[in-house]
């Protein structure tokens, strides 16, 4: 597989919602920092989205009063009854739930019911969603420990922060007591997902202490410090809170995080769930023979990186990635496939999506398997558009049959030749063919149905038909993609030189008008 880059320009392909994002104020703000539609891009689901709105996605929002509001249950019926697409429900709730209803003084046996009855109230908004689309897969969000000790305890005026109410009915919990809370209330969401079908969770406790480290003595208890990336995750150090450096409003937050850090928690759903739920491969190749993998110019090449693009000067650089597919049944058709890059750095600037391409061949390009610059310049495997009947032929879709590939033409021409010198002349000719058929560009007659051509002939022949379905409209069915009723003609022009290299040769028999005898 080689990738490449053009100066071609093309079209940004729509998107299609395939997650719906509900809940609390970890919904609203990691919605509209646009965390998930950042890391679909991230994670290569370029062509899928994220919806939610703010009556959706609501600050404050708890599970046991979710539907107290007519027109937010009515929007999230609609939603999920009238969108086939949709796929799975991100559900973020129960948060605020707990920290309305804990005392850091209750019993075991308190926090239980009150963590059973917030599972109940999920499980009820969760029946409710399958009720109108039993298909949907629901994936519970979670939360990542909060900072109430530091961020009102250490404040120049406590009682005015906007979390002191909380944290006081709470009994003015330290980190290690509230934390207690949140990680049964994750084991219980663990175990939830684990009991109900369709129902998945990821634990991210401790990614923030992860992330950022607390590089600082902390303020309150246990007043140490620890390094980023040492944190257990998932886990963390359940005596520290999250640092202040992942939190909302420069760190005066008790619980929300700010946008990079909400980026991040997502980032990890789709690191440990989205991105092997959305891929859904039936298998998985991947490319980890360094000696066949790398870079490479018309004249150098490398297996050190993978490099593309244009190097400053006049030289373009592709990238050549080798997969071992030795292991597909033989009966096995591949409709589709992803391809996954994990960077783990960047020298230079990102590429421009709308210039890349990319060739595949099966075999290997250049002389051998192995890298070297002759693979430069060879191409990828050719498609063939009359063996796809990108217009139905030779299905229950036409009436018509294939095209044949070789056809009779009528050459038509006209030129003119100048003599420059005795041996060297100039000629310019421009000629026309008539054609017998109307698939020179494998366009003639009217567009046929996308999925039904997708189900004959696959989802490539559906997608060459019309370029177009990836944008928000497209051609429908009937429509003419070309003219049926006249034939295909093509023309070329040239410019031609000629030079005879020898002199004209004289005459053997007469010279100056004379015969020899």
């Amino acid at each position: 597989m080689i990738f490449g880059l053009t100066q071609s320009f093309a079209q940004c392909n729509s998107t299609e919602d395939k997650m719906l994002l509900i809940g609390d104020s970890w919904a609203f703000f990691s919605w509209t920092g646009d965390s998930y539609n950042e890391n679909f891009n991230r994670f290569g689901f370029s062509d899928l989205s994220c919806y939610s709105t703010t009556g959706l996605a609501v600050n404050g929002a708890e599970a046991n009063d979710y539907f107290s509001d007519a027109n937010r249950k009515q929007e999230l019926i609609d939603y999920v009854s009238t969108h086939p697409e949709l796929e799975i429900v991100h559900l973020s709730l129960g948060g605020n739930d707990a920290m309305a209803s804990w005392n850091k003084n209750m019993t075991d046996a308190q926090e239980d019911a009150i963590l059973s009855v917030i599972m109940n109230d999920i499980k009820e908004i969760i029946d409710t969603i399958w009720f109108y689309n039993p298909d949907l897969d629901i994936h519970i969000s979670g939360y990542d420990y909060s900072n109430f000790d530091e961020t009102v305890g250490t404040a120049l005026f406590p009682t005015l922060h906007p979390f002191y109410g909380t944290w006081d009915n709470m009994g003015q919990p330290v980190a290690a007591e509230v934390n207690s809370i949140l990680a049964k209330a994750t084991q219980v969401f663990a175990d939830s997902a684990a009991a109900w079908d369709q129902v998945s969770f990821v634990n991210n406790l401790g990614l923030m202490q992860w992330t950022y480290g607390q590089t600082t003595a902390l303020s309150v208890a246990p007043f140490g410090t620890y390094q980023p990336l040492t944190a257990p995750v998932p886990g963390g150090f359940t005596d520290y809170p999250s640092p202040l450096d992942a939190l909302n409003f420069g760190g005066m937050d008790s619980f929300h995080l700010n946008n990079n850090s909400y980026e991040l928690f997502i980032k990890r759903h789709f690191e440990e769930f989205y991105w092997a739920y959305f891929r859904n491969a039936d298998q998985t190749f991947i490319a980890d023979d360094s000696l066949n993998n790398g870079w490479t110019t018309s004249t150098i090449f490398g297996d050190d990186k993978l490099e593309l693009g244009n190097d400053g000067t006049s030289n373009q650089i592709q990238t050549i990635l080798s997969f071992n597919t030795s292991d597909m049944p033989n009966l096995m058709k591949a409709s589709s496939a992803s391809i996954f890059i994990k960077r783990t750095g960047l020298t230079g600037s990102n590429l421009q999506p709308e210039n890349l391409y990319v060739s595949i061949k099966a075999g290997n390009f250049g002389d051998d398997i192995q890298l070297d610059a002759n693979d430069f310049n060879d191409f990828g495997d050719e498609i063939i558009l009359q063996e796809l009947g990108t217009e139905g032929q030779g299905t229950i879709l036409s009436s018509k049959k294939q095209y044949k590939l070789n056809q009779f033409a009528i050459p038509l021409g006209i030129g003119i030749k100048f003599n420059l010198k005795k041996r060297l002349a100039i000629s310019l000719e421009y000629g026309i063919r008539k054609t017998f058929t109307d698939y020179l560009d494998d366009v003639s007659g009217k567009y046929v149905s996308p999925v039904a051509l997708a189900e004959l002939r696959g989802p490539l022949a559906a997608q060459l038909a019309d370029p177009s379905l990836n944008q928000q409209s497209y051609h429908t069915e009937g429509l003419n993609r070309g003219n049926a009723n006249t034939k295909d003609w093509y023309a070329m022009y040239g410019i031609m030189i000629t030079f005879k290299p020898w002199k004209e040769s004289k005459c053997p028999f007469f010279q100056k008008g004379k015969r020899k005898r």
